[in-house]
């Protein structure tokens, strides 16, 4: 079941790791479940006062609670074999679908953040209101839905080590370079900007916010590129490793180096499976605090950056 033949190389997960993947998705799923549950509930709840904010948010909610419902078959796959089937590319594009979604949400809720601090007067001139947030996050899914359905059909079964992976040294170079750059690097180059861009306008404010507030707020952004970081970037740079070595692998005699990739490239994908988790935590924390600072109470003396800080707002 853990084992995958490629033209050189037969690889086989660590009995370490074998262990890892059967106790470790269990809680990812339990967790992921019951809190991205009670999230699109609290979403629901407040559909009347939704914002361009809550339009991002619950697009994240969606693409997190797609792949929880797609780890039972995953986890099923620990503890019994499946046979490589017709819809076993489907089901490998079930995982890229949530990953790329919540990557391009997470890039789109950047330049949303930025926009509204930096440039509140171009944020209500322009949109970035539910309308917008709407179209935006629809032409996401386009995109990532395209790219994942083509991805599918380009790899048939016969290309599959196993119902849930790849040989990667079937695919072109390009295919898996696109993935990189436009599924991770360029967001990540977005997010990093926009969030840098962002704490540093909020540090500039000594007007009304306070340094408690500056704290809150920086620690919160900073929180999440972080979680960003953890989460994706050693599995998509895992991803150009594992393929660089695979192109290499009938000419490895022993295979170790191929093996060895294999599983830390196989831990990364737990890895950011777990993000589903950790953004039901950052939900926790916007209905408990709106991600709101606490603003004097004359709205008409604040200054028009303060009142436009809708990252994570919700309307009072």
């Amino acid at each position: 079941m853990f084992g995958n033949q490629t033209e050189g190389c037969n690889l086989t997960l660590m009995e370490e790791v074998k262990f890892f993947y059967k106790v470790a998705y269990i809680p990812v799923f339990v967790i992921g479940l019951l809190l991205n549950t009670a999230a699109l509930c609290v979403f629901l709840r407040k559909r009347a006062s939704w914002t361009e904010t809550h339009v991002y948010m619950i697009n994240l909610a969606v693409a997190d609670f797609a792949l929880i419902l797609f780890l039972p078959v995953r986890i099923y796959s620990f503890f019994n074999q499946l046979e490589v089937w017709d819809f076993c590319p489907y089901l490998i594009a079930v995982h890229y679908l949530n990953m790329y979604a919540s990557i391009f949400t997470v890039a789109a809720i950047s330049v949303h953040r930025l926009v509204a601090v930096k440039f509140p007067f171009c944020a209500r001139a322009h949109g970035l209101r539910k309308r917008t947030a709407f179209a935006i996050c629809v032409f996401l899914w386009a995109v990532v839905v395209t790219i994942c359905v083509l991805y599918s059909k380009l790899n048939s079964t016969q290309e599959l080590q196993s119902c849930f992976e790849i040989a990667l040294e079937t695919i072109e170079l390009r295919f898996v370079l696109v993935f990189f750059i436009l599924g991770f690097f360029l967001p990540f180059c977005t997010i990093l900007f926009c969030s840098s861009l962002t704490i540093f306008s909020l540090l500039k404010d000594d007007h009304v916010i306070t340094h408690e507030e500056k704290r809150k707020c920086v620690a919160i952004i900073t929180a999440n590129l972080i979680v960003f970081i953890v989460c994706y970037a050693p599995f998509n740079i895992m991803l150009l490793v594992k393929f660089s070595v695979a192109m290499q692998s009938q000419h490895i005699s022993n295979c170790a180096t191929y093996n060895l990739v294999h599983n830390i490239w196989s831990v990364t994908k737990w890895i950011a499976t777990t993000n589903c988790c950790l953004d039901s935590i950052a939900y926790y924390f916007l209905f408990k605090e709106h991600f709101a600072l606490k603003l004097t109470p004359d709205p008409q003396h604040m200054p028009v950056t303060q009142i436009s800080l809708t990252y994570s707002l919700a309307n009072q």
